[in-house]
């Protein structure tokens, strides 16, 4: 069709625009890890939810991976957790041992264990582990929290239990090419037709 002198051709031709959608609907329709390499270095994010003994409760937490031992397991590097707006690494004298902790990249499971301590309110101190089972095949996993206070010479233990999930925290090239999909489809929806060229 001419108009003026120009020829408008349809928007539908353009293989920018479907190279565009096919990414945003990759994007989209697709957990980011099914896609994702994983590395060393790669952050994964953990949704923690509470079974007992207060159903429903949530905390995020956040890992970051260390090298692999050749196969899917790598270890961690550092890990934080906040429940409920309360830091557990921001407790005073704060230490964790994350040597017994792994992220099967097969899975995107977490197996094994963080130990350490803290000084706690009142100035008393506390020993925790918190222990991860794997997905058993699907999530989500589960985790068990022991935090032990230490009062004159006695201790109390008490025991949190739970189930989590994990993701990985996308790059920001990610969301770049997310963000170049959403406009071509921004200027599909302004109109069927673009101005393109100019006839002879």
């Amino acid at each position: 069709m001419k108009i003026a002198g120009t020829r408008l051709v349809s928007t539908f031709g353009s293989p920018l625009l479907w190279v565009l959608i096919a990414a945003a609907a990759s994007l989209i329709s697709s957990p980011v890890h099914v896609h994702a390499a994983i590395m060393t270095g790669d952050q994964i994010a953990v949704l923690f939810t509470e079974t007992s003994p207060n159903p429903g409760l949530q905390a995020n937490g956040l890992i970051t991976l260390g090298p692999a031992d050749g196969g899917n397991l790598f270890t961690v590097s550092d890990a934080t957790v906040v429940a409920g707006g309360v830091c557990l690494e921001c407790k005073t004298d704060f230490k964790q041992d994350l040597s017994g902790l792994f992220f099967d990249s097969a899975t995107f499971g977490l197996t094994g264990m963080i130990t350490g301590s803290f000084t706690g309110n009142g100035g008393l101190d506390h020993t925790f582990d918190l222990t991860f089972a794997d997905f058993s095949p699907n999530p989500p996993g589960n985790w068990t929290f022991l935090n032990t206070k230490f009062v004159a010479a006695s201790s109390q233990t008490t025991t949190t239990e739970g189930t989590y999930t994990t993701g990985v925290t996308p790059e920001p090239c990610t969301f770049v090419l997310l963000g170049t999909a959403l406009a071509g489809l921004g200027l599909w929806k302004r109109g069927k037709h673009l101005l393109v060229q100019r006839s002879p």
